[in-house]
């Protein structure tokens, strides 16, 4: 369930593809507007039709979320994002190369105009209004180079404070780019070098009896301050990107590997689901059995499930298989396309009859059984109804059932170890 809070929210394809980024200031509401069944824009209904998962990061406020979605855009470039989908159509803050540079806004970079590029940003709405902050604070001029050479006297920017009005002269060249300096220290994220510089304008002007000028550092100095919660939201917005890249990157990888895995088995498609069945118990005591899910992604860690296994003789791995995957698929309407097993030909003989029984024979049924060392790269890997499996150590195929495998044991000692202790505290 999506929370009724601002974040980024992103449309994935079954290849866990990034579709689409979006921001939301009501993230449940936001996304629920996708799955209505009057929707006709035909933009919208054609990404839908490939969407089948969907992800979301939580963020403190609007800002938040305005500056992780433009990081992920950029960084993923989702197909459906139509405005970014290639640098030609972004939308930029731009500063030209002039005696006095005008601030504007361009969509995607030009090469014949010279100047400095700021952005991309992720919608023109939010160039807008970085544009007008910035004429706040520093008063740049955003007229055209041929107006701007033409002024006889100063126009309703400079009346409103938004240009100190460079073309009739009310400002020097060098206090104008003082004003540019601050500008391009701002867009920088250096706020707390730009603090400092214009508290020592400030204390200086003032030590020079120009209060009128000390007062205008004084002004600027309060509505920096005010904003000084920017150079943080940008510390928060790389850290999220950094736990998505590590995210992203493990997917990745994992997605190489069930492409492996549909060669050596022979799959007419990339299997989209593997479940992974793991037994654990000390002496017969706490017996518990444990499934973990995982999909193209990696670990599907809300599917989980575990499994208390009752009325069996104490030890009886293979009554305990049978139990746990009788229980799992009875109800199920579609089964997994791999099972894996925990165990060697006889675990992996006894879900081979289970799932017979349940009519679930399309299932890929692999057993994964300990070798002599009990060394991780030496386990003896099973097929039903092929040979063993022989796999160097470095196999992307090894790997990812190394993995599921030991995925899967964790999860039943730790279910195990909780069991455990409850029966010891009843004792006492």
């Amino acid at each position: 369930m999506l929370p009724h809070k601002p974040g980024v929210y992103r449309f994935l394809d079954k290849y866990q593809k990034i579709l689409y980024v979006g921001k939301a200031t009501d993230l449940k509401k936001r996304v629920s507007q996708y799955y209505r069944k009057n929707i006709t824009d035909q933009k919208t209904l054609a990404l839908m039709s490939h969407v089948v998962r969907v992800e979301y990061t939580v963020t403190e406020n609007e800002n938040q979320a305005l500056l992780l979605e433009c990081a992920l855009i950029k960084a993923h470039r989702p197909k459906y994002n139509i405005l970014m989908r290639d640098d030609k159509s972004y939308p930029y803050l731009f500063l030209s190369q002039h005696n006095f540079p005008m601030l504007g806004y361009r969509r995607g970079k030009k090469k014949k105009e010279k100047g400095k590029y700021f952005g991309p940003y992720p919608t023109a709405g939010s160039v807008r209004d970085n544009l007008a902050l910035l004429q706040k604070l520093f008063q740049l001029r955003n007229c055209t180079d041929t107006f701007f050479s033409h002024r006889s006297r100063p126009c309703l920017q400079y009346q409103i404070g938004r240009c100190t009005a460079p073309c009739v002269k009310y400002v020097s060249k060098e206090n104008y780019a003082l004003q540019v300096k601050d500008a391009v220290d701002f867009l920088a994220g250096k706020n707390k070098a730009l603090i400092r510089d214009i508290q020592h304008r400030m204390k200086t002007a003032s030590a020079e009896k120009n209060y009128e000028r000390a007062a205008h550092w004084r002004d600027l100095l309060q509505q920096l301050r005010s904003l000084a919660i920017a150079p943080q939201e940008r510390a928060w917005v790389q850290q999220v990107e950094d736990q998505l890249d590590r995210k992203y990157s493990a997917s990745s990888r994992t997605r190489t590997r069930f492409h492996a895995l549909q060669k050596i088995l022979g799959l007419p498609k990339i299997p989209e689901r593997i479940e992974c069945f793991d037994i654990s118990h000390t002496q017969g005591v706490a017996i518990k059995a444990a499934c973990v899910v995982f999909d193209a992604t990696g670990p599907v860690k809300n599917e989980y499930r575990q499994f208390n296994i009752t009325e069996i003789t104490p030890g009886d791995d293979y009554a305990a298989m049978e139990q746990v995957l009788t229980r799992r698929y009875r109800r199920t309407r579609k089964a997994p396309d791999v099972v894996i097993v925990d165990g060697g030909k006889g675990q992996l003989n006894v879900a081979a009859r289970i799932l017979t029984e349940l009519k679930l024979s399309d299932t890929v049924l692999m057993g994964v059984a300990k070798g002599v060392s009990r060394k991780a790269g030496k386990e003896h890997i099973f097929i039903f109804g092929k040979d063993e499996l022989y796999l160097p150590n470095e196999d992307l195929v090894r790997l990812l059932i190394q993995e599921v495998r030991d995925e899967a044991h964790r999860f039943a000692i730790q279910a195990h170890r909780k069991q455990r202790g409850k029966l010891m505290i009843g004792k006492k």
